[in-house]
């Protein structure tokens, strides 16, 4: 369908299912851009051999009609589930922006486990945007007491924008890129990204599984490819949305005279997970949107 092409060109993600949420969020605004205001509309129904005229709405008839057709929900970020057997332990992660309550859940959810001593865990990381590096470490430190690394590489392009920043943001950082020159692509490979999990009582050791799909993206992408890559579980569902390779690490920039605000990526980042730079990660089990991950660990005998 061609509207559906040139909003998905708009957007900027082509190909993944991640870049049709997008399309949801922005239809209206997109749709605007590319046709500007329409007054009536006529749709063409199939086997019907004349269109349907109507009329446009206003911009807030329409946030009215779908608040009320479909009034806005408030999503649960982290939720723990346990089956009564005391077998499987279900964690749901919809956001790795690492805040309070984040922290003060995974705390909560492993000392349950712990306590219980649950010997399958489950963390589905569907659905999820992604968030902060640092969230991700905080989960791993449940997971693992061995030393990983998020990325298999960070290359950097170092110009005086990306020095000015670093400065503060990242001092030891900014020791490496000082004197390099404009334009200079700084790589930092893997062996030099080591994180050492911090350790506590409440790590978990038991099977563990990891369920993804075609919208977890960017942090939750990269949690899901530490797993597999360090074969610390098993990561089921479908191909992540993020590709292996993105870019991240925004600078904010405003121009002088329109105001307008515009953000520009300073680091190229490789992920662990899959064998292709331009895919996601890759489940070690493919696994149907609609097949309940407890349901399915609990009748197949996959570890």
């Amino acid at each position: 369908m061609k509207l559906l092409r040139d909003i998905r060109d708009i957007v900027g993600v082509k190909g993944r299912e991640c870049g049709d949420k997008s399309v949801e969020k922005l239809f209206a605004m997109s749709f605007w851009a590319l046709y500007s205001e329409t007054i009536k509309y006529e749709i063409q129904i199939p086997n019907s051999s004349q269109p349907i005229s109507i009329n446009a709405v206003t911009s807030d008839e329409y946030f009215k009609l779908r608040n009320k057709k479909y009034p806005p929900k408030q999503e649960q970020l982290y939720k723990l589930k346990l089956t009564k057997n005391n077998q499987v332990a279900e964690i749901t992660i919809r956001s790795f922006y690492g805040d309070k309550n984040y922290i003060s859940f995974l705390k909560k959810s492993f000392d349950t486990i712990k306590k219980e001593n649950y010997k399958t865990l489950i963390i589905d990381v569907r659905n999820n945007p992604g968030g902060r590096s640092r969230a991700v470490d905080s989960l791993m430190n449940y997971l693992t007491s061995k030393p990983y690394s998020q990325y298999s590489a960070i290359r950097t392009r170092i110009n005086i924008h990306t020095k000015e920043i670093f400065k503060n943001r990242q001092p030891n950082f900014f020791e490496q890129i000082e004197y390099l020159k404009k334009d200079t692509l700084h790589v930092t490979n893997s062996d030099q990204l080591i994180h050492y999990p911090d350790m506590n009582k409440q790590k978990y050791t038991g099977k563990l599984f990891v369920r993804i799909n075609g919208r977890t993206n960017s942090a939750a992408a990269t949690f899901s490819g530490i797993i597999k890559d360090s074969k610390l579980g098993i990561v089921v569902g479908s191909t992540s949305g993020e590709h292996i390779k993105y870019f991240g690490d925004f600078f904010t920039f405003k121009l002088p005279k329109t105001d307008f605000t515009f953000y520009v990526s300073s680091k190229e980042l490789t992920q662990f997970g899959g064998s292709f730079q331009n895919q996601g990660v890759t489940p070690d089990i493919f696994l149907d949107e609609n097949v309940n991950t407890i349901d399915y660990i609990s009748g197949n005998q996959i570890w």
